[in-house]
């Protein structure tokens, strides 16, 4: 089974864990198929999901573990769009934004 792209989120019912508790993804997942995962949760098309892991390939971002070790500095000078670039990062680490309050990349 594939670990969610975003944190579970409590639903109507209260069921599912809360944003703080959600399992993290492995250092040796792909950073492809996280983008895939995204990209199907967010209805982009193939050709768009293709674009982005291309991008990330450009970069030699091929593992989770690659992605976790961008400097901040580095998220934003690599081509992706501002909301692949956010989405990408809340995936590895759901306390990013919380952790980054106030500071300006």
């Amino acid at each position: 089974m594939m670990a969610n792209a975003n944190s579970m989120e409590t639903n109507e019912n209260g069921n599912g864990s809360k944003q703080g508790d959600s399992i993290p993804l492995p250092d040796n997942m792909r950073a492809s198929t996280l983008m895939e995962q995204i990209g199907k949760e967010r209805s982009w098309t193939d050709e768009q999901i293709d674009q982005d892991c291309v991008i990330l390939d450009d970069n030699r971002l091929y593992f989770v573990r690659d992605l976790r070790a961008l400097s901040n500095q580095s998220w934003s000078v690599i081509g992706l769009l501002p909301i692949v670039r956010d989405l990408l990062r809340r995936a590895i680490d759901p306390e990013w934004e919380l952790k980054n309050e106030g500071k300006y990349n």
